[in-house]
C-alpha cells in the first residue's frame, strides 16, 4: 500500500511546484510582451507559451494523481475548527469594484450584487456550526455559482476587448472550474458528495487561475492593464484558489499518511468484536445444554424407581393375604 500511495503523492507535489514558475512567467509576459492597445501579446512571444504549457502540465499531473488514488476519500475537505476564508475578501472586493464602475451595464450590476451576496456564504461556510444547517447553506451556496456565471457572461459580452484575447480567455476558463467547485460544496451539504470530481475542479481552478491571479493585478498596478474590472476578477480567482487549495490539501495530502492507521484501527475494532461473540456463545450454550439433559434424567429416575417399589410392595401383601386365606 505505501508504494501505491507514493506515486499520487509525487505527482501532486510536482503539479503544485509547477504553478509558481508559471505565475512568474505569465507576470513577466504581461509586463514585457503585452500590448494594451490590442489586448494581445506581441508576435513571437515565448513567455506566455511557456506559462500555458506549465499550467496544462500541472493540471494534468494533478488530475492524474487524483485518478490514481485508490483509496476512498472519506474525510471532509472543510476544517473542523473556525477559519477565515480568503474568498470572503475576494467577493467583497470584486463586487464593490464592479458596482462602482461607470455605466449601466445590466450584467455588470447583477454580477456585482451577487458577488457581494456571496461574501456572507464564504464567511459562514468557514464556521463549523453554520455548516450543520444544510438547507440554509445549500441555498446560500447557489449565490457564488450564479455570481460566477454572471461574471463570466459579463466578460464574454464585453465588446471592448476581443473575444480571443488572452486575458479574457484566462478569466473565463478559470471561472468554469470555480462554478464546479461550488457545486461540489453544495453536494457536501446535501450529504451526496462526489469527492474526486470536487478535487478535480479544485485542481483545474488553481491551475487555470494562475494565468491571471498574479499577472493581471501586477499589470494593472504598473499601467500595463487599464481595466480594473478584469484585474479584480483575477484577484477573486486568486482568493478562490487559496481557499480551494486548503480544501484540497485537507482531502488529498493528510489522508495519504493517515490511511494506514485507519486500517489498523478498523482491524483493532473488528478483533474484539469477533472474539467475544463466539466465546460468549459457547459459554452460554454449554450451561444451557448440560442442565436440560441432567434435569430430565434426575426427574425421570426418581419417578421410575418409586413407582416400581410401590407396585412391588402393594402386590406382595395381596399374595400373602391370599395364601393366608
Amino acid at each position: 500500500m505505501p508504494c501505491s500511495h507514493s506515486l499520487p503523492r509525487l505527482l501532486r507535489r510536482v503539479a503544485f511546484w509547477l504553478l509558481p514558475p508559471a505565475a512568474i512567467l505569465q507576470t513577466v509576459a504581461m509586463l514585457v510582451d503585452y500590448e494594451p492597445a490590442t489586448h494581445y501579446f506581441r508576435a513571437g512571444a515565448v513567455l506566455p507559451v511557456l506559462s500555458v504549457l506549465l499550467v496544462l502540465l500541472s493540471a494534468l499531473l494533478g488530475s492524474l494523481s487524483i485518478l490514481l488514488w485508490r483509496e476512498e476519500l472519506e474525510q471532509s475537505p472543510f476544517a473542523p475548527h473556525r477559519t477565515f476564508s480568503a474568498s470572503t475578501l475576494g467577493f467583497l472586493l470584486a463586487g464593490s469594484v464592479l458596482l462602482k464602475a461607470g455605466g449601466s451595464d445590466t450584467l455588470r450590476v447583477a454580477a456585482g450584487v451577487l458577488l457581494l451576496l456571496s461574501a456572507p456564504y464564504a464567511f459562514l461556510h468557514a464556521l463549523p456550526r453554520m455548516r450543520e444547517h444544510r438547507a440554509a447553506m445549500t441555498l446560500l451556496g447557489l449565490l457564488p455559482i450564479l455570481a460566477c456565471i454572471l461574471l463570466n457572461a459579463y466578460y464574454y459580452f464585453d465588446v471592448s476587448i476581443e473575444m480571443n484575447s488572452p486575458i479574457k480567455l484566462a478569466l473565463q476558463l478559470a471561472l468554469l472550474p470555480a462554478m464546479l467547485a461550488y457545486t461540489g460544496e453544495i453536494r457536501f451539504h446535501l450529504g451526496r458528495p462526489c469527492r474526486r470530481l470536487y478535487l478535480l475542479a479544485d485542481v483545474w481552478l488553481m491551475s487555470l487561475g494562475v494565468l491571471s491571479a498574479l499577472s493581471l493585478p501586477v499589470a494593472f498596478l504598473f499601467g500595463g492593464l487599464r481595466r480594473a474590472d478584469y484585474a479584480v476578477g483575477a484577484i477573486l480567482l486568486a482568493t478562490l484558489s487559496l481557499t480551494q487549495h486548503r480544501h484540497t490539501r485537507r482531502m488529498s495530502a493528510k489522508p495519504l499518511s493517515d490511511t494506514e492507521p485507519k486500517s489498523s484501527e478498523e482491524t483493532d475494532f473488528s478483533a474484539p468484536d469477533t472474539e467475544p461473540k463466539p466465546s460468549g456463545e459457547t459459554e452460554l450454550s454449554a450451561p444451557d445444554a448440560e442442565p436440560e439433559p441432567s434435569g430430565e434424567t434426575e426427574l425421570s429416575a426418581p419417578d421410575a424407581e418409586p413407582k416400581s417399589s410401590e407396585e412391588a410392595s402393594i402386590s406382595r401383601p395381596d399374595d400373602t393375604t391370599e395364601n393366608g386365606i
